[in-house]
């Protein structure tokens, strides 16, 4: 995973899919997720649990390889499956 400064970005390369993930403004704990360039929907951070919001479309696989690197608190991080 790593971080660009300035920014709540996040970019994971998990075996070659591109997750990012980036902190929307307004709401400290809702994440915009895209995946291989398309958006699939946000991630609400619950009691530190991240759920997605209704309608989005984002496998669990890639929730759970987000929850793991979000909970290490790692910055640069290299993702791998």
């Amino acid at each position: 995973m790593h971080v660009f400064t300035g920014t709540d970005t996040r970019i994971i390369d998990m075996d070659g899919t591109i997750i990012i993930v980036q902190g929307v403004k307004s709401k400290p704990d809702v994440y915009r997720v895209m995946i291989d360039g398309i958006f699939c929907g946000f991630l609400e951070s619950v009691h530190d649990v991240l759920i997605p919001t209704p309608g989005s479309k984002i496998k669990s696989i890639y929730i759970d390889r987000i929850s793991r690197l979000k909970n290490t608190g790692s910055k640069n991080v290299q993702a791998s499956a």
